[in-house]
């Protein structure tokens, strides 16, 4: 996972990664720390946002994009396919702001 380029946001993504860092350097892990490792490889991918395209990792469904501001809410697809198997989309509220702004001009 390339983290150059990420932007974090939510609460304690710090401790997270480093969490993720330390599951990742185990070697006898448990089938809760595979598990944990599992969850957290998942959720704290960056995945781009769609307005700006700044990678952004989280492991909150909810967030803000660091680099433009606008409200991202994770999507889960149906079917997966690529990894890490969800992806943002522009929360409502924020749609509803973009589209005023759009037919204002």
């Amino acid at each position: 996972m390339d983290l150059s380029n990420a932007m974090w946001a939510g609460d304690n993504w710090q401790e997270d990664l480093e969490r993720l860092k330390t599951l990742q350097s185990m070697d006898d892990k448990s089938s809760s720390e595979k598990q944990e490792e599992f969850v957290l490889t998942t959720y704290l991918h960056p995945m781009s946002c769609p307005l700006c395209h700044t990678p952004v990792g989280s492991k909150d469904n909810d967030v803000a994009c660091p680099s433009c501001n606008v409200g991202l809410h994770r999507v889960v697809p149906f079917v997966k396919v690529c990894e890490p198997g969800w992806h943002w989309i522009i929360d409502d509220e924020s749609r509803e702001i973009l589209l005023m702004l759009w037919k204002e001009k």
